[in-house]
């Protein structure tokens, strides 16, 4: 998550169960954010082997979903819901999509809920990528499933986490669990297996390897936590990526954007968001919103190409005219990057560079000596990132070397131990079946009921 975190400590592997404050330290932010991760592993684990990948309570069975008018409208009334909202959501059916039912469930230990009767269409950031048509979707055969992940929340987006009787500084973020309910169309003739979304896999397959070789090592004066993103999906030849030493963490609300003319924006910062002396001309910066993250997009980077602070306005190079963010009263930001270039820096190369062999003969630079390979195997996907915390101290950076079967340390042929290629640390999807519908043989509930355990009165 792109917050401003000095590292990210957990590691499942070590089968820590806590963390322990000691009287008289320093208290640090990684070891609070692990002590979380720890209890949320625990708790996700324990829902799933007790659950399985996907279930719900029998009393509260939620995500049904509903194509059938009568059927819709006896659940409204069961419900009491009032006639505007009926009318509502009688029309979504009439155009070809569905309502997703109210109620909880759990996909793989993970919790979600929804606290009311929705319009497929009706979702955040709908439309999804890869939404049909309406239309489509009347006359043909598709699996309906869940997709659920976390996303990172700053007081741009909601502005109550800030303490105003502290003049609203900006102290924690928060993580919050996301789910859209999403359509796969019917090929042509093939048959729909709704144990298809086990293999849709929580990451992308490509993989990563950093390093900070001698004799430079990492050079830079301060700590830092370097964030590798992947912008724009795809394969090794046709994704994107782009960096920040903050973790992506550098963010600048605004209160609006204009066109000043086909090649410019200009983007008004929100009061108290004058610009820091982390963002200057020839930044790249991405346009953000609500929406555009719910749709995992990826619209080109920008470049400021003028900045006045008085005024606090900020004039962006859009040549490609491709921005989909507009701020019309979403919770909207500018995120800065440290790269220069396009953000298609360095993926020319990245098959010669081949990172899932033990040598790569090429690697990327991106500064202070630290260095990456990517895999020219494997699927990138829009968001996929991987962390390298980098620290003076040592000169290196935290990243762990590949093993052998005995678990040795695998050197290369200069003798230097080789960096291990490894996947996205997140964000970390899951996925669950909710229903088939079929014109001609009607709709397929695939959600599972789990027995609700019996109430034992106590004695005495």
């Amino acid at each position: 998550m792109r917050g401003d975190f000095s590292r990210d400590t957990f590691k499942p592997e070590k089968q820590y169960a806590g963390v322990l404050m000691q009287q008289g330290r320093l208290s640090l932010d990684a070891d609070w954010n692990e002590h979380g991760d720890i209890l949320r592993h625990y708790m996700r684990r324990l829902a799933r082997d007790l659950i399985g990948p996907h279930g719900g309570p029998r009393d509260d069975l939620g995500f049904e979903i509903i194509v059938d008018a009568a059927v819709l409208d006896e659940r409204l009334s069961r419900a009491g819901a009032p006639a505007t909202q009926r009318a509502t959501l009688l029309r979504a059916i009439e155009s070809g999509a569905f309502v997703i039912g109210p109620g909880r469930y759990y996909v793989e230990g993970i919790a979600i809920e929804n606290d009311g009767f929705i319009a497929y269409t009706g979702q955040p950031g709908y439309p999804l990528p890869g939404s049909p048509p309406l239309d489509q979707l009347r006359a043909s055969r598709y699996l309906v499933y869940l997709d659920v992940w976390e996303r990172l929340v700053t007081y741009v987006e909601d502005p109550g986490i800030r303490e105003v009787a502290l003049g609203g500084a900006d102290t924690t973020v928060r993580s919050q669990v996301i789910w859209q309910v999403r359509v796969l169309p019917a090929r042509a003739g093939a048959p729909l297996d709704p144990g298809i979304v086990a293999g849709f896999g929580a990451t992308g397959s490509g993989r990563l390897r950093a390093r900070a070789p001698s004799p430079n090592r990492y050079s830079g004066a301060e700590n830092r936590l370097y964030r590798v993103e992947i912008h724009a999906g795809g394969a090794a030849g046709g994704a994107t990526f782009k960096w920040s030493r903050r973790n992506g963490a550098d963010i600048y609300p605004i209160s609006g954007v204009t066109r000043r003319d086909p090649t410019h924006l200009v983007a008004e910062l929100a009061p108290g968001a004058a610009p820091s002396s982390r963002l200057a001309v020839d930044d790249r910066v991405e346009l953000f919103d609500d929406e555009y993250e719910l749709r995992n997009s990826a619209d080109p980077l920008l470049v400021v190409a003028e900045l006045d602070a008085a005024k606090g306005l900020v004039t962006l190079d859009d040549a490609a005219g491709r921005s989909s963010v507009r701020a019309d009263g979403k919770h909207s930001l500018l995120r800065r990057w440290d790269q220069r270039g396009e953000a298609s820096l360095g993926w020319a190369s990245l098959v010669a560079n081949a990172a899932d062999q033990p040598s790569p003969p090429n690697w990327l630079t991106l500064e202070d000596g630290i260095e990456i390979a990517f895999s020219a195997s494997g699927d990138y996907r829009t968001g996929d990132y991987w962390l390298i915390p980098a620290r003076p101290a040592t000169g290196d950076i935290e990243w762990p070397h590949e093993r052998d079967d005995q678990g040795n340390t695998v050197l290369g042929g200069d003798g230097s131990p080789v960096t291990a290629a490894l996947l996205p640390r997140g964000p970390k999807h899951a996925y669950a079946p909710l229903a088939v519908r079929d014109p001609n043989d009607g709709l397929h509930d695939y959600r599972r009921e789990l027995p609700q355990a019996r109430r034992v009165a106590s004695k005495g």
